[in-house]
């Protein structure tokens, strides 16, 4: 009973620690993008601005209405 509780413990914190190491590498990778690709950066700002500009814009109107914005989720899972 001691090995099969200590087979577990071992187990659990191996699984638990290779779950800690995955992380996201996206702010990583689109920093690589613009460094090897400059004009990226300049999109980025040219689209913020547009979204600032319209945003105020349509703010000032004073209407309000309800803007349907498509998402799609993919959910990827280890079957067993």
């Amino acid at each position: 009973m001691k090995k099969f509780f200590l087979l577990s413990l071992v187990y659990l914190a191996l699984v638990t620690n290779l779950q800690a190491q995955r992380v996201c590498s996206t702010s990583e990778h689109m920093m690589q993008l613009e460094r090897e690709h400059p004009e990226i950066s300049g999109n980025r700002e040219a689209i913020e601005s547009h979204t600032h500009r319209f945003v105020s814009e349509y703010a000032s109107t004073g209407s309000r209405a309800m803007i349907n914005i498509p998402v799609v989720v993919h959910v990827v899972s280890q079957s067993r």
